[in-house]
């Protein structure tokens, strides 16, 4: 199942980083779970569809499968 979240903390050192859910879940992702992304386009802020794994990544309790960038609202028809 897809959910909606934005990119809440990114380490672009490490390559990983946080996504938050609207329900305020973080979840765990890295560079590898993009689908659609240039490394430049990740940052903190940026709308995101995610696929979710609920495998625990350290303290998270759950992991990103698949990312995509989210379309502007004012692409969505």
């Amino acid at each position: 199942m897809t959910s909606q979240g934005t990119i809440w903390r990114w380490n672009p050192a490490k390559g990983t980083g946080v996504i938050k859910l609207p329900d305020e879940t973080l979840v765990w992702f890295h560079l590898s779970a993009f689908d659609n992304a240039e490394f430049n386009d990740i940052a903190e802020g940026v709308p995101v569809d995610v696929d979710i794994d609920h495998t625990p990544q350290g303290e998270f309790l759950c992991r990103a499968s698949r990312i995509q960038l989210s379309l502007p609202v004012s692409w969505q028809s």
